[in-house]
């Protein structure tokens, strides 16, 4: 089995439950997660063990993360902000460091990605900007030296966004950790994440023209043909 292709189906699954489902398996670690593959074919198969950490996630927390991660993935700047207020996020903190600036919801999309706002608020390189060209310990090194200088930020975050949204950051966290470890880029997980929020979101706004639903799977396309 490739590796790849298990990062494909651990983020097929996860996406299923976080953005469409509302069912969600918490506690993706690598001791709750078996790959087998399936009998008689090549195809891998996930298996989740320990089923303690179940949370329903409610139809308007979920609507709202799901605006949020099409964003990100989309580079819709907008969008992201919009996302991030209708989840209640602040940080007084932010406010004070940068006056005048309306800049916390840099501070959600950063932690969900681990990635600088830099970063993803760049679009014209599509999904290969989450993609670092620095090596794991630079990145690493990195990371440490923004959570240090934005702690309190991070625990504004923490402490405004929804109850049930701390349990996905912790799940966002626990795959992008397995995604890493398996090799897996952008492409393999991303796509898989704005797909899903773009069909789910496709139920919840009947209104939606054909064409608007149309735009949202074009500005993927374009997002992934810069891969």
């Amino acid at each position: 089995m490739q590796t790849r292709s298990v990062v494909r189906l651990l983020s097929e699954v996860f996406a299923e439950m976080v953005f469409r489902r509302g069912f969600v398996h918490c506690d993706p670690h690598p001791g709750n997660v078996l790959i087998r593959r399936l009998e008689g074919t090549n195809k891998a198969q996930l298996v989740l063990l320990d089923h303690g950490l179940y949370r329903e996630i409610p139809d308007t927390l979920r609507t709202q993360y799901c605006r949020l991660w099409k964003s990100i993935v989309l580079g819709d700047l907008n969008g992201i902000k919009e996302a991030s207020k209708e989840l209640g996020i602040r940080s007084p903190w932010m406010e004070k460091a940068f006056p005048g600036l309306d800049v916390t919801h840099t501070m959600i999309a950063a932690m969900l990605t681990a990635k600088e706002w830099a970063q993803i608020a760049d679009p014209s390189s599509g999904l290969n900007r989450f993609d670092s060209k620095q090596t794991k310990d630079e990145e690493k090194a990195q990371l440490s030296k923004n959570v240090a200088e934005y702690m309190q930020g991070i625990f504004d975050v923490l402490e405004t966004c929804p109850r049930e949204l701390l349990l996905l950051l912790k799940t966002n966290d626990s795959l992008r950790s397995a995604a890493g470890r398996l090799g897996g880029r952008s492409t393999d997980t991303y796509i898989v994440t704005a797909k899903a929020c773009i069909h789910a979101l496709r139920h919840e706004r009947a209104g939606d023209t054909w064409w608007q639903e149309s735009r949202h799977q074009l500005s993927l396309l374009r997002a992934y043909s810069h891969c």
